[in-house]
């Protein structure tokens, strides 16, 4: 039941809106009956209004901008707790194939092919990316088709047609319905953003003030960050990965992979996902750095390790040390053939025995 109280407003950044809006507000509104108003914007457009007189009950924005509220009065600093941390990822209309973003070198070629990439001009991301186009030499050839946002969701640039590239943080880019992730920046153009919580001066004395920021930073909204695509620095929680939720990367030749455990999502010691093979299909020759198990998970296949071919079914599983040669491909010339695979190690690489090609398995995998 709601009570009849003043109603806490909560300004925050887009970065944790998809979060909110899973639940989280309507979930608190529930359990201590009292009305959340929550404006999102660019952190750099809600601080500019609290610096002239703008008066929100909670914050949550940039670390970096809430320590200087702090310092201008305007958010309590005993108040302040650290919340999430996201990265900058890129997005495409779902359907559309996924462009290479691994690395700096495919990042720009994808970017170059594009036909307009949208960024937005006032948030934390668009303000990063609008200077890494001019640091890689490309800001004139992308500007000149860009679809640049003053504010907002960069991914409803991408329902609409305007753009067929999207830049933003991973959850932002998660709130528009029918945007696929497609990877991250890579990490040497990277910028992770801290995001952090605090009470807004007027707020110190109200505790259904204080009762939202502790909810906020609290278990539920937790598990509601992590599925938005947010970290929490030291903090691994459990996770529920469903395949057919989770982006296919096409490796060619009718195979694609889902990643299932990753580093991203807090893994240590090992990366797992399941590749499909349509009929007759196969990948080529290579080797990896570091132990691998396989188990078919339906169907028939035929592995090749160090060119000795195998016939194996449904829970048959192999185990290939490092370094040696091997692959799959489907026996049926009828149905699908599916994998279940594990990395003995988050630093996985595959190196292609016709090319010598070496590649991280994360890099394909970014999410």
């Amino acid at each position: 039941m709601i009570i009849e109280t003043r109603p806490i407003i909560l300004a925050s950044t887009l970065a944790v809106r998809t979060a909110l809006d899973s639940g989280i507000l309507r979930s608190f509104e529930a359990a201590f009956g009292v009305v959340v108003e929550a404006e999102f914007e660019p952190t750099t457009v809600f601080v500019a209004r609290i610096n002239a007189g703008y008066q929100p009950d909670v914050v949550i924005a940039t670390t970096s901008a809430i320590d200087s509220l702090a310092a201008a009065g305007h958010v309590v600093s005993a108040s302040i707790t650290p919340l999430v941390r996201s990265g900058i990822g890129l997005g495409v209309l779902h359907g559309s194939p996924h462009p290479d973003v691994s690395t700096v070198e495919a990042l720009v070629t994808t970017l170059l092919n594009a036909r307009s990439v949208a960024y937005s001009r006032a948030g934390q991301s668009g303000i990063h990316f609008s200077r890494l186009l001019e640091e890689l030499g490309i800001a004139d050839q992308i500007n000149t088709t860009a679809t640049v946002l003053e504010k907002g969701f960069t991914g409803v640039a991408l329902v609409d047609k305007r753009a067929d590239l999207a830049v933003q943080q991973v959850s932002e880019l998660r709130f528009v319905a029918g945007v696929d992730v497609v990877g991250t920046l890579p990490e040497p153009v990277q910028l992770y953003s801290e995001f952090s919580v605090a009470l807004g001066t007027a707020a110190y004395n109200e505790p259904e003030a204080q009762q939202l920021l502790t909810f906020l930073t609290g278990g539920l909204a937790r598990i509601a960050y992590t599925n938005s695509g947010l970290t929490m620095p030291g903090v691994v929680l459990p996770r529920v990965l469903v395949p057919a939720a989770l982006p296919a990367l096409d490796r060619g030749n009718g195979a694609s992979t889902v990643a299932l455990v990753t580093k991203a999502i807090g893994a240590v010691s090992f990366l797992n996902g399941i590749t499909t093979f349509e009929p007759g299909a196969a990948i080529g020759h290579h080797t990896h750095n570091c132990i691998e198990s396989v188990v078919v998970v339906q169907g028939d296949a035929i592995v090749n390790i160090d060119g000795v071919e195998t016939p194996l079914s449904t829970f048959d599983t192999t185990f290939v040390p490092a370094d040696i040669p091997h692959h799959f491909r489907n026996a049926s010339a009828v149905d699908p053939m599916r994998i279940l695979w594990t990395y003995g190690s988050v630093d996985a690489t595959r190196t292609i025995v016709a090319t010598g090609v070496t590649g991280r398995i994360d890099g394909e995998h970014r999410r």
